[in-house]
């Protein structure tokens, strides 16, 4: 829908650079070469004109911002609110089409949703905070192209390359008598990054008021530009590509000769795990060093991980024939695992029927995954070890408990599948023999590249590739994937769900997989004769299938599947464990 917009500023929208000081990381975005859209960037070749510019109307103003995908325009400070959403437009455009009169006509589109982040005010709190906001509104036209989000790190910033200049960007717009807007163009402005020191000793003013907070800040850039108190937006040309960088964060006075920015970098994981059109690879962390425990060579258990080496290809002599467990999930493509692992728990809710997995981690101690446990009563679940055969459930070899009490990590929230670990604590020992025995703990440092493109070995019961429920344990090899291999191989659901250093994923592409029957079993990785508990079965892809005119959801299992990462939490683990401690 065509709108002529009424206005009467001079706008002019401000952004940031990076500090080459601060160790902020390259985004790694989600389509070729690195780019957060496709066709981002780019002016077009026949006006020369650029159409990432937006305009945000409600009953109570308006609002300025720039088009980071066709779905979302990300603003800095802007007055509009989420309770007001439904009564919101945005108008975007380019100023190529025109009406009768030669005002520009821009496109109207409803808002859908807006999200909003607080970033830390540079006066230290005299103010409210500066923050950010999301705009998500219905698809904009094909002849829309958003600006590119920054890609690189900051090592470049100071270096005032020929190839990859800064500019301030500002966007002018001209109206006629009638105050309808009549043109719509923007102007660059060469730009140099400024270290924080030389930035600082021409102002005593900004050193009195922000030095001691801005030089050990991350968020906020120094930018040689002497008209800093009018605002813009600070922009990277590279590659035939525009790149946006950050918005104007504070103008102090006209004396001083640098402007102060809000860097967008250290906001583009919350940029990417919100915005609709754009996914990012969320950042690693450094890897957490190990600790000893106290049983020799540093081990959880003297005598933890090991086991018979028996592997037998599975039959096909499974029926769900009066089958007494509500099955969830399932390992496809697997074996039978005959005794190979005697440290796995099988755990039912006796009271919703519900089935996840476990492992054996010390005499008294079952570690699952904290979706499995949470919310329940110990009293409800059921917990057996020493089964290979569900038809032997009561054979002499099983042996059942009921925990004494359950623990799940205090950063799980119901459903949402990060710090997704939890224990089951019981009163009476486990009896070790050659069926029932314990997982070693991870005891090197948490780096994923320590197991990256190593096969562990998931089991449990869940249904097979036939959709039969197998009598008999399951298991199933899986290589482990870097998160980047997890990212590529589907963008969207792993920018949202993949948390590096609180999980990782593993898994093939052709049909061997795990789901969420198989949640809180272990993903075990052997070093040196013996077997790590290294990763928890936690969730993964799903799609939604009409069955009997009811939606049901179905694992797809040629995408990883999510597993926590055990390393990161082993500090917790042994802190809530009973019979497993460290050295002093």
């Amino acid at each position: 829908m065509g709108f002529r917009f009424r206005y009467s500023l001079v706008l002019l929208l401000g952004l940031v650079v990076s500090l080459a000081q601060c160790n902020i990381r390259a985004p790694f975005f989600n389509t070729g070469e690195n780019l957060s859209f496709n066709e981002c960037g780019v002016r077009d070749e026949k006006t020369n004109r650029t159409s990432w510019v937006a305009f945000l109307k409600s009953s109570d103003g308006v609002c300025d911002g720039i088009v980071i995908s066709r779905r979302t325009i990300l603003t800095r400070q802007c007055s509009l609110r989420k309770r007001d959403v439904q009564n919101m437009i945005a108008l975007v455009g380019d100023c190529s089409e025109r009406n009768t009169l030669g005002d520009c006509i821009l496109d109207e589109l409803e808002i859908k949703d807006m999200i909003e982040i607080k970033v830390a005010d540079p006066t230290g709190g005299a103010r409210d905070n500066i923050s950010l906001q999301l705009f998500i509104s219905e698809k904009m036209p094909k002849n829309i192209r958003p600006i590119c989000l920054f890609n690189r790190g900051q090592e470049m910033d100071l270096a005032n390359l020929v190839d990859s200049p800064y500019f301030k960007m500002r966007w002018i717009f001209d109206f006629s008598d009638e105050e309808d807007l009549s043109d719509l163009r923007d102007e660059l402005e060469p730009l140099n990054i400024v270290p924080h020191d030389i930035c600082f000793k021409q102002s005593t003013e900004w050193e009195q008021r922000f030095g001691d907070l801005l030089h050990h800040s991350q968020r906020f850039l120094c930018v040689d530009d002497p008209e800093h108190y009018n605002d813009g937006v600070l922009v990277n040309f590279h590659s035939g590509r525009y790149f946006f960088r950050g918005f104007s964060a504070l103008s102090i006075s006209e004396s001083v000769e640098h402007g102060l920015y809000l860097d967008i970098l250290p906001q583009i994981d919350w940029i990417g795990q919100h915005a609709e059109g754009i996914s990012v690879l969320p950042a690693i962390p450094p890897s957490k060093p190990c600790r000893g425990f106290k049983n020799p060579n540093n081990l959880s258990f003297r005598h933890c991980g090991k086991k018979p080496k028996i592997r037998k290809k599975r039959d096909d002599d499974y029926s769900n024939e009066d089958e007494d467990v509500d099955a969830s999930g399932y390992i496809l493509n697997g074996y039978n695992a005959e005794h190979e692992h005697p440290w796995h728990a099988y755990v039912e809710n006796t009271a919703t029927g519900d089935l996840c997995g476990g492992t054996l981690i010390s005499r008294r101690t079952v570690l699952t995954a904290a979706h499995c446990i949470y919310g329940q009563r110990a009293n409800q679940l059921r917990v057996s070890v020493g089964m290979y055969d569900k038809r032997l459930k009561n054979g002499a070899t099983v042996q059942k408990r009921r925990p004494r009490r359950i623990i799940c990590h205090p950063g799980y929230k119901d459903k949402q599948f990060k710090h997704d670990v939890g224990l089951m604590i019981f009163d009476k020992n486990f009896i070790l023999n050659k069926k029932v025995r314990l997982i070693c703990l991870w005891n090197e440092d948490s780096s994923l590249s320590l197991v990256a493109k190593r096969l562990g070995v998931v089991v449990g019961y869940g249904l097979n590739e036939n959709d039969n429920v197998p009598k008999k344990l399951q298991e199933a090899q899986l290589p482990i994937r870097s998160h980047k291999e997890c990212y590529k191989q589907h963008r969207k659901f792993f920018a949202k769900y993949l948390y590096p250093g609180d999980n990782f994923c593993a898994g093939y592409s052709n049909g061997t997989g795990t789901c969420k029957g198989d949640s809180g079993g272990s993903l075990a990785v052997e070093k040196n004769g013996r077997w790590f508990v290294r990763g928890i079965v936690s969730f993964g892809v799903t799609k939604m299938v009409m069955v009997d005119n009811e939606t049901e959801s179905f694992c797809m299992p040629n995408r990883y599947s999510l597993f926590v990462d055990v390393a990161s939490y082993i500090d917790w683990i042994v802190e809530n464990t009973p019979d497993v401690s460290f050295k002093d």
